[in-house]
């Protein structure tokens, strides 16, 4: 699968999906630190390794591979049809709504 190998000082975490993405998000807010999430479509799931807190001077490494397991999920959540559909159509209705797509698509 493919995903990242997340270096943090000297702790190593591994998170990949097999079809999808992966996100990590820098926040700058009270809490801090670094949130890594995804999506693996070919399960249908979302998927959360959590929140690493960062503390000034931390070194981050952040390298792309092919890796053979990951790193524990903290949650994850099945993507229902319903819920997908339901997003689809919000997203349709606005851009059409914005003249960015044809109504009779």
């Amino acid at each position: 699968m493919k995903g990242f190998e997340i270096t943090i000082n000297d702790t190593l975490i591994n998170v990949g999906v097999d079809k999808g993405m992966i996100l990590v998000i820098l926040h700058n807010d009270l809490k801090g630190g670094i949130s890594v999430s995804g999506i693996d479509d070919s399960s249908g799931r979302n998927l959360d390794w959590g929140r690493i807190q960062l503390k000034v001077g931390d070194k981050i490494k952040i390298t792309t591979c092919d890796i053979d397991s990951r790193a524990k999920i903290e949650k994850e959540e099945i993507r229902s049809k319903s819920a997908l559909l339901m997003e689809y159509n919000g997203i349709k209705e606005y851009l059409v709504k914005e003249g960015l797509l044809d109504d009779s698509i």
